[in-house]
This record gives structure tokens, C-alpha cells and sequence, in this order.
């Protein structure tokens, strides 16, 4: 929770004291945090439109509700423990949107090769992260988690889920995105024109700050509280997948929460943290983790593939390097050299 924490400093530092009518006679800016999806988050609007901050925190705890694989009262629950979801059981505006994030689940799995794969489940509750578990688990119960991860186990149909092989999903890497999307089209609606919306590090940027200037969005040293580099975004998303968000030690071994469909534990392909900037924020929650799995030359190569997504990112390396694709290079702006570390574009 430390963590999560340290990112509402990070855009407290860079947002130059939101609440604050600055001196250039800017709209004073309104702030609503809360706390839902097991992280901590903000939405910030100008004061005109502080009456639709209630709504989009009602959005974000409502879909938290419906998208949680841990309650009973959830589709996502009764999806896994019985293997199928019908929509006409469904509320009729709930089915749709848990359709289209295991339509886009599946389709993000199979680009990443499945690197990202949305039924690593099994592997997430044996290793129980964030649960307190204090020794490692054995390699045949590692094996046996192992065997039901397989993202082609899901069908999708517009009206009908199934579930095959004992699959079982979680939607954890990919529902801040989509509650994301969710707020910030909501906000767009209403008319709002310069707002950030920031859920546990998923971020979404509307236009530009009141000054008429990007919002400059810190990306965090994953080895400690600083910041490392700043990217200016506008009517942009980005998105975060790192080892310093949610981890335990057990036996002196440090194990983080991005699981390894492959091997079966904590992902270990030479990356800290992976920072996605692009347009489409439920991608970029989701290929973003997939390309933690992957590892820097993996993920190089796929940012160079024809796969139909528009993305650039930050890459920072265990070994203290910070690499960033092509196309950020003329906007990033290092600040990681006190700190020890070595930029490459």
C-alpha cells in the first residue's frame, strides 16, 4: 500500500497544487479520492464540474462490485465456480461489459503469445501475494496451477460465457483500464475538457492542465520514491505493470504479483516496472503486463510488430537502465542520473 501511496505523491509533486487557483487566473480544479479495486485513487476536474465527481466514484465502485472475482455477489465469481455465465441471468447492462473484457482479454493474450493471460488465477491465489504467505509452494502444486492457466479455455459469445479445463479467471489486470475508459468517457460526456484521472497509477488524461500546458506524468523509481522520468501527455492513457507494487518476501526471496504463465512464478525476464503511453487504456493495462513477462528484448521486438497496436513505452531494467521505443524519445525526460541510473533511447 506504501507504494500505491507514493504514485498520489508523485502527481502531487508534478500537478503543481491542483486545488489552487494558480496565478495566470486558471479554473480552480477539484479533486475527489477514494479508495476501490484495492488501490487508492483520484479524479480531478475543474471546479464547474465537481457535482459529477460523486458519479464517476459511484462508476468506478460500482464496476470494482461486478468485476471482483472475490465476491459472492459478482458475475465474475459465478462465472468461475460454475463455468459459464448466461446474459439473460444478468442485469442487462452488466453482462456486456464483462463480455467485452474477456473478449479483449483473449484477444490481448493471443497477441502477447500469452504473456499476458487473463486465467492465471490458480497461480495468483497459490502464491498469495498480498495474502501473507511465508513459504514458497512446492513445484508439483506449482504444476498443478500451472495446468489450469490457458487463456483458449475461454468462450466468449455475446450471450454466453463458458469456461473449459477447470479455467478460471481474474480481471484484476485489465478492470482499472476499463473503469478508466469508463470515467473518462463519462467526463468527456458531461463536457469536460482538462482532467486527470489517475486509478492506482492507471492514468487517463483529458486535454490539457488548466494553463494550457500536457499534464507531466511522473514514472516512479521502482527500486525506491522518486521519480525517474517525467512524460507530458494529452487526451492520453498510461498505464503501469511493476515488481515495486505488490510483493512479500518468503525465505529471503523477493516474489512480486505479476505471475509467469510459463514457469508458474513471479515474472523474471530482467524488468522493474513497464510503462505503456497510447490511447487506448484497457490496452495498455493489459500489454503492459505482458510485456513485463516478456522481458526488454521481447518486448522490443513486439513493439516493432505489425500487431495493430498503437503504443510507445518506459522500460526500466533490474540492472538500473531506463530504455524508452522510438517515438517517446523527443518527450521523455530523464531524471533518473542522480539516482544511479542509465537512460537509452
Amino acid at each position: 500500500m506504501k507504494r500505491v501511496l507514493s504514485l498520489f505523491i508523485l502527481f502531487a509533486l508534478l500537478g503543481a497544487m491542483l486545488t489552487l487557483v494558480s496565478c495566470g487566473g486558471e479554473e480552480e480544479m477539484h479533486t475527489e479520492s477514494f479508495f476501490a479495486m484495492d488501490t487508492y485513487m483520484e479524479i480531478t476536474v475543474p471546479a464547474s464540474y465537481e457535482h459529477i465527481l460523486d458519479n464517476a466514484r459511484a462508476l468506478v465502485e460500482w464496476l470494482d462490485d461486478i468485476l471482483g472475482w472475490m465476491n459472492p455477489d459478482s458475475p465474475v465469481y459465478r462465472l468461475n465456480y460454475s463455468g459459464e455465465l448466461r446474459a439473460f441471468d444478468e442485469a442487462a447492462e452488466v453482462f456486456p461489459i464483462v463480455y467485452e473484457l474477456l473478449s479483449r482479454s483473449v484477444h490481448y493474450s493471443a497477441l502477447t503469445g500469452g504473456a499476458f493471460d487473463v486465467t492465471v488465477r490458480p497461480l495468483t491465489e497459490l502464491w498469495n501475494v498480498t495474502g501473507g504467505r511465508t513459504s514458497m509452494p512446492d513445484e508439483a502444486e506449482i504444476a498443478e496451477a500451472l495446468a489450469l492457466v490457458d487463456y483458449t479455455n475461454i468462450d466468449a459469445q455475446q450471450n454466453h460465457i463458458w469456461l473449459r479445463g477447470g479455467a478460471t479467471v481474474d480481471l484484476g489486470a485489465i478492470a482499472k483500464g476499463h473503469a478508466a475508459q469508463m470515467v473518462f468517457e463519462m467526463l468527456i460526456d458531461a463536457g469536460v475538457t482538462s482532467g486527470l484521472i489517475n486509478l492506482g497509477g492507471t492514468v487517463a488524461a483529458i486535454g490539457n492542465r488548466p494553463d494550457g500546458n500536457p499534464w507531466r506524468i511522473g514514472i516512479q523509481n521502482p527500486f525506491g520514491e522518486e521519480v525517474v522520468g517525467v512524460v507530458p501527455i494529452t487526451n492520453q492513457t498510461l498505464t503501469t505493470s511493476g515488481d515495486n507494487q505488490r510483493f512479500t518476501i518468503i525465505n529471503g526471496q523477493r516474489v512480486h504479483h505479476i505471475m509467469d504463465p510459463f514457469t508458474g512464478h513471479s515474472a523474471d525476464a530482467g524488468l522493474s516496472s513497464v510503462t505503456l503511453i497510447s490511447n487506448d487504456v484497457t490496452m495498455g493495462d493489459a500489454v503492459s503486463c505482458g510485456l513485463f513477462v516478456m522481458g526488454l528484448e521481447r518486448a522490443m521486438a513486439f513493439y516493432h510488430e505489425d500487431h495493430g497496436l498503437d503504443f510507445e513505452a518506459v522500460f526500466v531494467t533490474t540492472d538500473g537502465r531506463i530504455v524508452v521505443t522510438p517515438g517517446l524519445s523527443d518527450r521523455f525526460e530523464f531524471m533518473g542520473e542522480e539516482l544511479g541510473l542509465i537512460y537509452e533511447d
